[in-house]
This record gives C-alpha cells, sequence and structure tokens, in this order.
C-alpha cells in the first residue's frame, strides 16, 4: 500500500512540475519583454516629434515614397533653367522599353539599393561652362538623381550638347510596423551629417506631405 501511494504521489508531481516549469518559462519571458520594451520607450522618449515630422518631409524631397515622376521632371526642368542651359529634350524612360539586359542590370542596382529606379533621357545645350557645371548641379539638388550616361559634344563656337542618362529614385514607406519589442536605434553621427547635406540641396519642386500612419497592431498583453 506504501509503494502504491509513493507511485500515486510521484505520477501527481511530475504533471504539477511540468506546470510550474511553464509558469516560470513564462514568466521569464514577461520578463525579457518588459525590459525590451522599457529599452524601447526610453529610445522613443528622446526624439522629438516635431523633428521626426520636419526629417521625414526632407527625406520625403529627397527620396520620395513613390515614382512622383512629375517631381522628376520638375526637377530637371527647373535645375536646367536656373543653369542657364537650354533643355532641348526630356524622356522618362519606361521599364518596358529597356531592353532584356538593361532592364535586368536596373533590376539588379535596384535590389542593391533597396530602392527604386527611374531612368530619364535629357539633352541640354548651353555655352561649354554652362553645361558643365549643370552635371555638378544635377548632383545636388532634391529631388536626388544620378548622372548614369553622358555624352557631350563640344562646338567650335564654345557652346555644348549634353544627351544625359540621369536616374531618379524612390522608395515606398513601409505599409506594416515591426515587432513591438524591435530594437530602435537612432541616427549615428554619420547619419545625422548625411541628414544635414541633404537638406542643404535645394528643392526644385514643392510636394504634400501627410503624416506618415500605420494599421493598428494588437495589444501585446491582452490575454
Amino acid at each position: 500500500m506504501i509503494f502504491v501511494a509513493l507511485g500515486g504521489s510521484w505520477w501527481g508531481l511530475v504533471p504539477f512540475g511540468r506546470h510550474v516549469w511553464t509558469m516560470y518559462q513564462n514568466r521569464q519571458n514577461v520578463v525579457e519583454r518588459l525590459v525590451q520594451l522599457e529599452d524601447k520607450y526610453s529610445v522613443l522618449s528622446s526624439f522629438s516629434e516635431s523633428d521626426l515630422v520636419s526629417q521625414s518631409n526632407e527625406l520625403l524631397r529627397a527620396i520620395p515614397g513613390d515614382k512622383s515622376v512629375a517631381t522628376l521632371m520638375s526637377t530637371i526642368e527647373t535645375t536646367a533653367a536656373q543653369g542657364g542651359v537650354r533643355l532641348q529634350s526630356l524622356t522618362i524612360v519606361s521599364p518596358g522599353s529597356l531592353a532584356t539586359e538593361a532592364a535586368k542590370r536596373q533590376t539588379a542596382a535596384e535590389k542593391q539599393i533597396g530602392a527604386g529606379i527611374i531612368a530619364s533621357g535629357v539633352t541640354i545645350e548651353g555655352p561649354v561652362t554652362e553645361v558643365k557645371q549643370m552635371l555638378v548641379r544635377f548632383g545636388g539638388v532634391r529631388r536626388i538623381v544620378s548622372t548614369r550616361g553622358l555624352e557631350l559634344t563640344i562646338r567650335d563656337n564654345g557652346s555644348a550638347r549634353a544627351n544625359i542618362v540621369l536616374d531618379g529614385y524612390w522608395a515606398p514607406l513601409p505599409t506594416t510596423l515591426p515587432d513591438v519589442v524591435s530594437k530602435v536605434t537612432p541616427l549615428t553621427e554619420k547619419e545625422e551629417v548625411l541628414m544635414v547635406q541633404i537638406s542643404s540641396f535645394p528643392v526644385a519642386f514643392e510636394v504634400a506631405t501627410g503624416p506618415i500612419s500605420f494599421p493598428p497592431r494588437p495589444n501585446p498583453f491582452s490575454l
């Protein structure tokens, strides 16, 4: 009888012990989650909402959240006019019109930088000095563009003609939020310097920006 009683007690203790261990693990997970949330709250509390809104607007003027072909065209047209050159032609290159190899290279470049690319063909004419200076001006404006190809013809009369391939960039905003305990880090010193540099670039267009919103996430502590 004693052995039977002991055996019954042992088999009763096993599930109880498992239950206790499970509760302990759950408690540890909650404690760890709370520590992560406290760290995240501390970092978020150090941010200024007005600064974040201002920085977001500045970046969206440099690299919009959609293709925004109109702002790309406006940037090129205004920059050319301010640089004292004649804009002879401006063509937005459709990805479907690219040759297969060129399309593959563009797709690979987009994957590498994590942003979309809109190619444009630009032809400008004017005095040699102004045409050369335009290549510099295109590298320091918002919306941000970069020169991928260039064909420059200098005439005897001191004028020049340039056929340029410019790449404009766009990056869609995230549509979902990461996990509530995902780590948030402030901008590094290098990123702060880059932000100041981008903000100093002149804007050749005006874009209306609204608040960035995300769908609500469920309460992580709800049962």
